[in-house]
């Protein structure tokens, strides 16, 4: 259970995926949860990821303390799937999106302008032709130093705990 709130953690946020999944390694335990995790962050496999989804949901419902926050869970991880998509392609369709996510290209679209409007990603949505394409953005250099700052003081602590 807990092994399956900490996959859950790393699904609701992306900045402690590497901890998670660093985590997740040492441990071997495998569910929905993990395989997801597994599937996104390690094998960058979106496919597998979205293919995941159905299984991962009905796991949240079946378990006690994780499926109140079922919808929140499953927003979310469908949001994670297309944030790596989306910094992977350059452009893709809708239609394609919400396939990938099990969501209609309608609902695919409002991930994507969530993920424009919290400045994950940069991109133009063509209603016309229901394409997005992603629009390079610049790296902002103090903040990629200080996130791997973080990430490499919690790879120490971790191994110091080992």
């Amino acid at each position: 259970i807990i092994l399956a709130a900490l996959g859950e953690r790393s699904i609701n946020n992306s900045k402690t995926n590497g901890f998670i999944l660093e985590l997740l390694k040492t441990v071997s335990y495998e569910d929905e949860a993990t395989a997801f995790a597994h599937a996104l962050w390690e094998e960058y496999d979106f496919t597998a990821a979205g293919a995941l989804l159905p299984k991962l949901e009905k796991m949240i419902e079946s378990d006690f303390f994780l499926a109140s926050g079922k919808d929140k869970i499953m927003r979310e991880a469908r949001r994670t799937i297309l944030d790596g998509y989306l910094r992977t392609h350059k452009r893709t369709h809708l239609e394609a999106l919400g396939k990938l996510v099990g969501t209609a290209a309608v609902e695919a679209e409002a991930i994507v302008v969530d993920l424009m409007r919290f400045s994950t990603v940069s991109a133009k949505i063509d209603t016309v032709t229901m394409e997005v394409t992603v629009v390079p953005s610049a790296v902002d250099v103090h903040q990629k130093f200080l996130d791997d700052l973080k990430v490499a003081h919690r790879q120490q602590v971790f191994a110091a705990h080992n």
